[in-house]
């Protein structure tokens, strides 16, 4: 008697007319069929909306991620726009912590300065220890956390 009224209760909830039931429309083992097949399409739904959850968990660190890179680019932007970045023309005889000293560059006694101009030039120098005459530079003007 009691999975009479369980399987009632649970087609009753899973929209299916309890008077088919009632009315001998369907067996015990039909309605029986049915609450499974429901319970397994009720797994189903929660099975995809756990997945999609995880695929929304990454899509919002991706994005968090992305704001994080915009906004230093945004930053790096203002900073260049702001400062008057320029570039120099490497001559005979230069190398960076000597440029980094030139006056026109960081001034006198800032020769540690040069890693700034070696990472806004990364993809012109391949070793920090050898530039050539003719070598056109970027020379960044602010100061980053890196420097």
């Amino acid at each position: 008697m009691r999975s009479i009224i369980t399987a009632l209760v649970a087609i009753a909830l899973l929209g299916v007319p309890v008077g088919l039931l009632a009315q001998g429309d369907i067996s015990q083992e039909e309605a029986q069929e049915m609450i499974e097949g429901y319970k397994q399409k009720l797994k189903d739904c929660k099975d995809r909306a756990s997945d999609l959850e995880g695929d929304v968990q990454d899509l919002e660190g991706a994005l968090k991620n992305l704001d994080t890179k915009i906004g230093a680019l945004e930053r790096e932007i203002a900073d260049l726009k702001g400062t008057g970045a320029s570039t120099y023309i490497v001559k005979n005889g230069d190398w960076l912590a000597k440029l980094a000293e030139y006056p026109e560059i960081y001034g006198h006694g800032n020769y540690a300065w040069w890693p700034r101009i070696y990472r806004a030039n990364k993809d012109k120098i391949k070793d920090p220890n050898l530039i050539y005459p003719g070598q056109v530079l970027f020379i960044p003007r602010t100061v980053s956390g890196k420097d």
